[in-house]
């Protein structure tokens, strides 16, 4: 018992060195470096990538048939700096808040359900709001 008290001080320290000690598991998010180094014949080499077909131009056009008709309501990005300007999260950017609108106002969809930041939530419930007074759904 005394052990297990010492290792938790110690990892209370160490977390407050912002440093987190993580057990070496499957189960874990964090990569084993050690497993990825002696497997890396396995994985680090280049991919033919079968089944993915990367059509450069075609992913314009369907990006310009999305975005285009949105463009007014999007162009300033209102509800982007309103979160932004807000605090209500890092890690999402101005043109992806900007996709982001338009694709939800072009699908429509019912139901979205997003993990994000909290800009890309807000950005999303209010493009959502705006089919919701479109469509009365």
């Amino acid at each position: 018992m005394k052990l297990k008290q010492i290792i938790f001080s110690l990892y209370k320290l160490i977390s407050k060195l912002g440093i987190h000690v993580l057990p070496v598991h499957y189960y874990s998010p964090v990569p084993d470096i050690n497993e990825l180094k002696k497997t890396k014949n396995i994985w680090a080499k280049k991919s033919d990538l079968p089944g993915i077909n990367i059509d450069l131009n075609k992913q314009v056009r369907t990006l310009k048939k999305i975005c285009l008709p949105y463009q007014v309501e999007y162009e300033n990005n209102v509800e982007y700096i309103y979160a932004v300007t807000n605090g209500f999260g890092p890690g999402f950017d101005f043109i992806e808040a900007q996709t982001l609108h338009a694709v939800i106002r072009y699908f429509k969809p019912k139901n979205i359900i997003e993990v994000g930041s909290g800009v890309s939530t807000w950005c999303s419930l209010k493009a959502g709001e705006m089919n919701e007074k479109e469509t009365g759904e």
